[in-house]
């Protein structure tokens, strides 16, 4: 699953250096004067980008002939925001003379993409016209905050350094421990479980380690190698490898178990993203689920975090507040015990150390 996100996000990163290029050769379409009048349901750098795309698909085309329109959306926009798109796109490409119908084997067939960047969305159009296929781009910005999501509560996220290291690391966790002991730090890396103390739960000392029975089917080399400690349960899972009570270095037992595998925070999707890129979490804002995800950096960029809100009625999720960077590409995203935080291990591209955070979700105006 981490190959496919690794290709994914490097294509994603061709398309986003593509878009860049094509905008800085031409106008910035999105900023560009049209006849048309933009829709009044959409923010208005929308409406502009709606109107210079349908410029240029019937520069591409040409007016007055019947066309297929398909809009596919791998950004993180929602079901809320795609909609009104397609329909505000149909209806500016109608008033350009296109009579558009939902046959696909049409002459002229037109697939919108709707993508996204690190400064906002770029949206593609290819004009497929027999054999012949064209490409028309606008770079869109983010909506205004003044848009109805946004009077929403938001979705403030903080995030608490607990460990670093130079050598990889899959996963950590804090052990409870019994009232007087001092708390413990459980590492888990490819070969074993480090342990580490501390009086404070800030400066940590290594205690021991328990080495992990590897299986035949992984090598500790495979950038994609994963693995997760569900401090709930104590119970630890890597490809084909159980181990228990993890927690406590006296009785950690690992056994090869045929097993794929799983990440059970999955849940609601985000668009563009893999399952292992998204949690959701017990915490909810204004009757809506909280959803944190990923950011589209490849593997040698910065990345984020970013907070989402779900309705409890259709599901539909959109962005909410403020993203948190961080140093380097997110290499692993697991869930707290009680759903409330997720933890997550970066590789800073400045040091090249591997860090561990906790990220908590609250709820705010």
């Amino acid at each position: 699953m981490q190959r496919q996100t690794l290709e994914r996000r490097f294509s994603r990163s061709v398309l986003v250096l593509l878009g860049a290029f094509l905008v800085l050769a031409v106008p910035l379409f999105s900023r560009a004067q049209s006849s048309t009048q933009p829709a009044s349901h959409l923010p208005r750098q929308w409406s502009n980008a709606v109107a210079a795309l349908g410029e240029r698909i019937a520069n591409l085309a040409g007016g007055g002939k019947p066309v297929s329109l398909e809009v596919e959306n791998i950004s993180s926009l929602g079901r809320s925001d795609v909609d009104p798109i397609h329909e505000a796109l149909e209806a500016d490409l109608t008033r350009r003379g296109f009579h558009v119908e939902q046959d696909s084997s049409r002459q002229v067939h037109l697939v919108v993409t709707l993508s996204e960047g690190v400064e906002g969305y770029v949206w593609v159009a290819q004009v497929r016209n027999g054999s012949e296929q064209r490409t028309a781009m606008v770079s869109v910005e983010k909506a205004d905050e003044t848009r109805e999501d946004a009077k929403k509560e938001a979705v403030l996220l903080e995030k608490k350094l607990v460990w670093r290291q130079p050598g990889k690391f899959l996963d950590f966790a804090v052990a409870t421990t019994p009232e007087g002991s001092l708390p413990e730090l459980v590492v888990l890396e490819p070969e074993r479980f480090a342990y580490y103390r501390s009086r404070d739960a800030t400066q940590w000392a290594f205690s021991q380690a328990i080495p992990i029975l590897r299986s035949s089917v992984w090598s500790l080399e495979l950038r994609d190698l994963r693995g997760f400690i569900d401090n709930g349960s104590g119970v630890t899972f890597l490809p084909n490898i159980m181990c228990t009570q993890t927690l406590d270095p006296s009785k950690v037992h690992c056994v090869a178990e045929n097993q794929r595998l799983a990440f059970p925070w999955m849940g609601i999707r985000v668009q563009g993203h893999e399952d292992s890129e998204t949690i959701e979490l017990s915490e909810t804002c204004d009757g809506d689920t909280v959803v944190l995800s990923t950011g589209d950096g490849d593997w040698t960029q910065t990345d984020q975090i970013q907070g989402y809100l779900a309705g409890s009625a259709d599901r539909d999720i959109h962005r909410s507040g403020a993203p948190i960077p961080t140093d380097g590409p997110v290499i692993s995203f697991a869930r707290d015990a009680k759903g409330s935080g997720a933890r997550t291990i970066v590789r800073n591209v400045k040091t090249g150390d591997y860090e561990g955070y906790v990220i908590t979700a609250n709820c705010g105006h």
